[in-house]
C-alpha cells in the first residue's frame, strides 16, 4: 500500500507566506480545510504537533470528519494551558503575557529560551539533542515572520476542552516544560471520526 506524507507548514512559518493577519486557530483551521479542499484528499489521517494540536482540534470541530480517518495529536494534546478553578495545573496568564513581551523585544534571544525549554536542552543538550540540531531548529524558528512568532502566543491559552469523544494521543516520555498532560491520558475533543483507543506512551 503506497501511504503519501506532506507535512506543511502553518502561514507565517517555513515555506509559507507571511501575512500580517491571521494568526489563531479559526484562520489555521480554515487554511487546512483549503490546502485538503485544493488537493482533494481524503481518508486523510491528522497528526497534530505542539500548535498543529489546536490546529487538528479545531479543523476537525468546524469542518467535519469527511475527509479524516483518522488523527493523532503529539506529543501532547491542545486542552487548556491555563489556570483556572477547574484547571489548577495550568500556567497563570500573566506568564503568557511575558512571553508575548519578550518576543516583541528581542525575537532571536526568545526563541532560543523557548527551544531550551522545549527540548529540555539543560537535561537532555548534548545527547538526544545535539547542538546542530538546536542550531538547525533555531535558524528555522527566527526564518518565521516576527509578526507570526508574537501573534501566535495569545493562541497558546485557547480553551479547547468542550467535546465529548476521545481520541488518541501519543506522549513523549521526556516533555517540553510548560503546558502538558499527564502522560497517555485520554482527551476529549469534538471529533466525529474518531473512535476510542488505548494512548501509547
Amino acid at each position: 500500500m503506497l501511504v503519501a506524507t506532506s507535512a506543511g507548514s502553518g502561514r507565517g512559518f517555513g515555506g509559507s507566506s507571511q501575512p500580517a493577519y491571521g494568526y489563531d486557530f479559526d484562520t489555521f483551521a480554515a487554511d487546512l480545510n483549503t490546502l485538503l479542499a485544493k488537493l482533494d484528499l481524503t481518508d486523510v489521517t491528522l497528526v497534530g504537533h505542539s500548535m498543529g494540536t489546536g490546529e487538528v482540534t479545531r479543523y476537525l470541530g468546524a469542518y467535519g470528519s469527511a475527509r479524516v480517518a483518522r488523527a493523532c495529536w503529539c506529543p501532547r494534546s491542545r486542552r487548556s494551558c491555563c489556570k483556572t478553578d477547574d484547571n489548577p495545573e495550568g500556567l497563570p496568564g500573566s506568564l503568557f503575557d511575558g512571553f508575548v513581551q519578550a518576543a516583541k523585544a528581542d525575537g532571536p534571544a526568545w526563541m532560543k529560551g523557548f527551544l531550551d525549554n522545549f527540548y529540555n536542552m539543560d537535561v537532555l543538550g548534548g545527547t538526544l539533542v545535539s547542538d546542530q540540531a538546536f542550531q538547525a531548529s533555531w535558524n528555522i524558528a527566527t526564518a518565521a515572520s516576527a509578526t507570526a512568532a508574537v501573534a501566535c502566543i495569545p493562541t497558546w491559552e485557547t480553551d479547547f476542552r468542550p467535546g465529548d469523544r476521545l481520541t488518541l494521543v501519543l506522549r513523549q516520555r521526556t516533555g517540553a516544560r510548560g503546558c502538558r498532560q499527564r502522560r497517555g491520558r485520554p482527551v476529549r475533543s469534538p471529533c466525529p471520526c474518531i473512535s476510542t483507543h488505548h494512548p501509547v506512551t
